[in-house]
């Protein structure tokens, strides 16, 4: 855990306030009218293979 996050871009891992908004734009139907079936990756870039 002493390195957690430090491969993402920023240096850190994700904070609850950065990704967020994701989930907000997705709850608003106004904005996200046309996205269906899509998923979104709020990542930092950092792509995770499993």
């Amino acid at each position: 855990m002493e390195h957690f996050g430090e491969s993402c871009l920023w240096g850190e891992p994700a904070q609850p306030a950065d990704i967020a908004p994701a989930y907000v734009f997705l709850a608003n139907n106004v904005e996200s009218n046309y996205f269906i079936g899509q998923v979104l990756h709020p990542n930092g870039g950092e792509i995770v293979n499993s």
